[in-house]
């Protein structure tokens, strides 16, 4: 969940942490219909996943420059004449 929540911030898709919580626990517990992430349980789980989104930060020093695949996808594809399912594969490929 810190790795989630630190790439959305990089990534500008900023999430709130509780709704990363809330949809992993649904994720994890798909039978479990309210789950209250204020709860003691939750604020402890909130406490934790702050705590390893400072690690997070910390192993990568703080560098928030991040190397994307896609142009390079791109200019693969043209460098090699390459059909479009084999671009489109590699492209899903970088996207998972």
């Amino acid at each position: 969940m810190a790795c989630l929540f630190v790439s959305s911030k990089v990534e500008d898709t900023i999430k709130k942490l509780k709704d990363i919580m809330m949809a992993a626990y649904h994720y994890r517990h798909p039978d479990v219909v309210d789950w209250d992430p204020e709860s003691k349980e939750g604020e402890e789980q909130r406490k934790r996943v702050l705590s390893y989104e400072k690690m997070v930060l910390e192993s990568i020093c703080f560098d928030f420059h991040i190397v994307h695949p896609y142009k390079y996808i791109v200019k693969f594809v043209k460098l090699y004449d390459g059909h479009m399912d084999v671009a489109q594969r590699a492209w899903q490929i970088a996207c998972d």
